[in-house]
């Protein structure tokens, strides 16, 4: 199960990096295709369809943790259940979205459109975006239950390549003339291939094959999976408005014109929590498997062994933003919002060395079936991060969204111990397992980049990389010789001897 662990959460990590490259590659051509109003409408659809998301109240982490419970328990039945079950209501969800959007474009196409252009192009569009969301919640059902198989390179193989023959259509179709409907369009295509696709593997599957039963639609499976799900949606809820608090607050207090000050440096940080999300990604229906087969060691064994490396990268990839971030902001963006953007980055990044200290207790508490206490914790910091927020942004401008950070760290604690008790582990040794290989490290990392940014002026992309890769290289040898064991040791030297 290790193996496959590894092979998904590498699988997810080439999607993510994959994502990256092609939004960088394709958002020139659809801003200079699309015009500044057409790109603001298709960039406000993008987020009215994400916004949708929550309409399902947490079903699909649901899915995908029931159905890995259900599998190690051989309770096939009852994975079938939840599958058709999930299914029917995410259909109606889309159907009541693909509703929505057809009496907006009837309603108010004309407020869309730009001044003195026709409206019938946005009616077509909000249509076809709705066909969209109506094959997309369904159509989530099937991804969460190959998530739920432990079958993460399986979809992400499958929606690289559609994605990337969609992206050639688009490259080789698009003109000014076309370009919002041909996005809408590519799409609305692109959802149905793919998941039509998962639909009918899982169909395939020789040993369990799993598909939609109309009399397996029970209300009694529905109200247990959104029992179960709805901790997650408010979880999620709390930490979506928790995130964009900042920039209302700002406004209000400060100005509209302060927000760039405080989001940019923060996009940052955003990035390396993706990063470690994904990373952690696979984790949750593996954990899920070894709860329904009662394997407690083994979980905390594992949890130990990934906890412990996930921090590992959330350090360096902390330290090296708290001492290089504000040279990239410099590069990137100018001066002014380096400077700007120095003490945001200093408070974002300390406190998320603290944070990131038990980066698997959403995935962990999920698989079982604990995360109740996840979304009554998220909830409660949201208030207080948020209430807190407004005194410190009216006496230290936008910096005071970045001191109201530090607040979070209480609750880190806080769920850190409910995770050791779960666990049946101290506190104290977790920490010792945890946290403190890391120490050495990251302070001859901190040395390095000291010692490097005031010897030497960083004021290109390839002297960032260059400091990068070796600041990396200082970090991960020292790792190597002080903080992993003999038998960490021979399995690194077992690896490189095989790939040579």
């Amino acid at each position: 199960m290790l193996k496959s662990l590894a092979i998904n959460t590498g699988s997810n990590v080439t999607l993510y990096a994959f994502k990256l490259v092609l939004t960088f590659l394709m958002s020139p051509i659809l801003v200079r295709n699309l015009g500044n109003h057409d790109y603001g409408v298709w960039d406000l659809i993008i987020v009215s369809i994400g916004y949708m998301g929550i309409l399902d109240l947490g079903i699909r982490p649901s899915v995908s943790r029931f159905t890995s419970y259900y599998q190690a328990k051989n309770d096939y039945d009852s994975l079938l259940d939840v599958f058709s079950t999930s299914l029917f209501y995410m259909f109606l969800l889309g159907l009541g979205s693909l509703l929505i959007f057809v009496c907006v474009g009837f309603q108010w196409a004309d407020q869309i459109a730009e001044s003195q252009a026709s409206s019938t192009r946005y009616k077509w569009l909000l249509f076809v975006v709705g066909i969209q969301v109506l094959i997309v919640f369904p159509g989530q059902v099937t991804e969460s239950v190959l998530e739920g198989f432990h079958k993460f390179y399986v979809k992400n193989n499958v929606t690289i390549v559609i994605s990337v023959v969609s992206n050639i259509l688009i490259y080789n179709l698009i003109t000014k003339d076309n370009a919002l409907i041909l996005l809408a369009i590519v799409s609305m295509v692109e959802a149905a291939i793919k998941y039509t696709v998962f639909y009918v593997m899982l169909g395939l599957n020789r040993e369990r094959p799993v598909f939609f039963t109309p009399v397996r639609v029970k209300l009694s499976v529905l109200r247990d999976a959104l029992s179960f799900g709805v901790k997650s949606f408010v979880s999620g809820a709390a930490l979506t408005l928790q995130q964009t608090a900042s920039s209302i607050i700002i406004t209000a207090i400060a100005g509209v014109n302060k927000i760039i000050y405080f989001s940019i440096p923060s996009r940052l940080m955003d990035f390396a929590w993706s990063l470690l999300s994904v990373l952690s990604q696979a984790c949750m229906p593996y954990f899920a498997k070894l709860h329904g087969e009662s394997k407690d060691e083994e979980t905390r064994v594992i949890y130990f062994v990934l906890s412990k490396y996930i921090y590992a990268i959330a350090v360096i990839l902390c330290i090296g933003l708290l001492m290089v971030g504000d040279d990239f902001l410099a590069i990137w963006m100018g001066d002014e919002y380096a400077i700007k953007g120095r003490i945001i980055l200093t408070c974002t990044t300390i406190a998320s060395l603290f944070n990131a200290i038990n980066p698997l207790a959403g995935r962990y508490l999920t698989a079982i079936n604990r995360h109740g206490v996840l979304a009554i914790s998220q909830t409660v910091q949201t208030i207080v991060r948020t209430v807190t927020m407004i005194p410190l942004v009216y006496y230290f401008d936008y910096v005071g969204a970045a001191y109201a950070s530090f607040i979070s760290i209480l609750f880190t604690l806080y769920i850190l111990k409910y995770t050791c008790s779960c666990l049946e582990t101290s506190l104290a040794d977790y920490l010792k397992i945890i946290v403190l290989p890391a120490l050495l490290p990251a302070l001859a990392l901190l040395a390095y980049l000291a010692a490097v940014t005031e010897e030497f002026i960083i004021e290109s992309y390839t002297k960032l990389l260059l400091v990068a890769i070796t600041g990396g290289m200082v970090y991960v040898g020292v790792y190597f010789i002080i903080s992993t064991n003999n038998k960490e040791k021979q399995f690194v030297k077992k690896l490189i001897i095989r790939k040579i």
